[in-house]
């Protein structure tokens, strides 16, 4: 766990920019907890760089605000068109839409 632990203090200097892309992946909704991305960036600036804090915040708010716009123009650009994709259509079904719109 040490090791660990030496091996993430170490690289924590360019942590923003890899919480930053994890947030980004997110937006197209991989099943990667912000909330948890947004804590272990703050862990890290406390206890490995004290100096990076404003870096750190502005990286990650810019990578939770773009992967907000990443899923609100995904939906606005696909739209109805989703049904039809190939990739897609085997899981997003009319039915599947209509139970998750039941939901809320």
């Amino acid at each position: 766990m040490d090791d660990f632990l030496t091996y993430l203090c170490l690289h924590a200097p360019n942590a923003h920019y890899f919480i930053f892309g994890l947030l980004l992946l997110t937006g197209v909704n991989i099943p990667i907890s912000e909330d948890l991305l947004l804590i272990a960036g703050g862990v890290l600036v406390a206890m490995c760089v004290p100096g990076n804090e404003a870096l750190m915040i502005g990286w990650l708010w810019a990578g939770c605000v773009l992967s907000a716009y990443e899923a609100y123009w995904l939906g606005r650009w696909l739209g109805p068109r989703v049904y039809t994709l190939p990739i897609i259509c085997h899981y997003v079904t009319p039915h599947r839409v209509l139970k998750l719109n039941a939901s809320y």
